[in-house]
């Protein structure tokens, strides 16, 4: 089965955070904060559903912000917070430290 990583990068401070993949939730962790010394919050790998469709939403609920990602997009997905907006950039391979 195929998978994809999702890397919790830049901004995160003491976040819940929530993925739901296709509406169900994949991940949830709470008190979610980036290291500053690699730039890195946390990570999930996450097999993908069989069928076209693998859509996540990805959640802060204390700040509000929340965005959709195609999971099929690439197999490796950075995400980072500045205030109450989520981004995303899509790539192969990411490097911490």
């Amino acid at each position: 089965m195929a998978s994809v990583r999702i890397d919790f990068t830049d901004g995160f401070d003491d976040d819940e955070l929530i993925v739901r993949v296709n509406g169900e939730i994949a991940f949830h962790r709470l008190d979610v904060s980036t290291s500053p010394l690699i730039g890195l919050a946390d990570s999930v790998e996450l097999t993908l559903p069989p069928g076209e469709r693998a859509e996540a939403e990805i959640e802060l609920p204390g700040r509000g912000a929340a965005t959709r990602l195609d999971l099929r997009e690439a197999p490796q997905i950075a995400v980072s917070v500045s205030g109450s907006t989520l981004s995303h950039t899509a790539g192969t391979e990411f490097g911490y430290g």
